[in-house]
């Protein structure tokens, strides 16, 4: 049997494990075993964590990537436990980044905040897709690759097909390496929403940290696009703010304006049950 912690991250849940004690299996193992939804347990990623402390995520397919909700699952759950030296306060290792996090909580339910160094890479891209169809969009290289296309109306990330449109745009032939893929679109001044479609889930997720952090820095750096309250050159805190599918809300503050080195990232997490999986051995 392995003892687990089920979490939700704005609606991006997780399964955790503690890697402190033996696991039955290698995580890429586990994670292909147990985040399968109807057939097992179910959940958008496998979390392990290990001492430091440090969080590795796995995504369903088994593939090791970084993930900013994972951070926050993992943080919120160590210090929950007790075992935050430094109480809400703590430095978290995840794929060799070191994330300072700060979390508040309130019973079993928390927002926390993570410390991350501004996205060196970005670029503005042009993907051509299958019958020629071409999407513009910016990739932002925030620790997992992600491509995010701005669109003009919030009815716009209501269409049935955009889905589709993101599954094209992350097995396109401009990312050998794949991609995630964030729509965004306008709610008025800094208030924005998002949908993400997720490499490795191979489909949708309520909520994508990385994809909300990804189009933050999209709609701040790229000349081309336009954000309400950001001007270059002020060193005034700037906050997005982000709808996600789930209905929660997501935000990215530029503490020191638009040019920020360290931007902070803020999202609700909640601890949803704890039990014991079985029949998790190599086979």
């Amino acid at each position: 049997m392995l003892p687990f912690v089920k979490l939700t991250a704005a609606g991006n849940d997780f399964i955790l494990v503690d890697a402190r004690d033996p696991l039955p299996a290698s995580p890429a193992e586990l994670a292909r075993r147990l985040c399968p939804r109807q057939v097992a347990l179910g959940a958008d990623g496998l979390l392990v964590i290990d001492e430091g402390p440090e969080v590795s995520h796995y995504e369903p397919d088994g593939s090791r990537t970084f993930c900013l909700n994972g951070v926050r699952a993992a943080a919120a759950w160590w210090v929950a436990s007790g075992q935050s030296e430094r109480g809400r306060e703590l430095s978290m290792l995840c794929e060799e980044e070191l994330c300072e996090v700060h979390v508040d909580c309130s019973q079993l339910e928390f927002e926390v905040s993570v410390g991350v160094p501004r996205p060196l890479d970005l670029e503005v891209r042009s993907v051509t897709l299958p019958q020629g169809v071409m999407v513009h969009g910016v990739f932002v290289d925030v620790g997992n690759p992600q491509f995010v296309v701005v669109l003009e109306t919030s009815e716009q990330l209501d269409d049935p097909h955009l889905m589709q449109r993101g599954r094209a745009i992350r097995w396109a032939t401009a990312f050998p390496e794949g991609t995630n893929v964030a729509f965004v679109a306008p709610q008025g001044g800094n208030e924005w929403r998002v949908r993400s479609y997720e490499r490795g889930v191979e489909g949708e997720t309520l909520s994508c940290g990385t994809g909300v952090l990804a189009a933050a820095c999209a709609l701040v750096e790229t000349p081309s696009l336009v954000l309400v309250g950001g001007q270059g050159g002020s060193r005034d805190p700037l906050t997005l703010r982000f709808e996600v599918e789930s209905g929660e809300t997501q935000r990215v503050c530029f503490p020191e304006g638009p040019e920020s080195p360290q931007l902070w990232a803020t999202g609700p997490v909640r601890i949803l049950a704890r039990g014991e999986l079985w029949s998790c051995e190599n086979r």
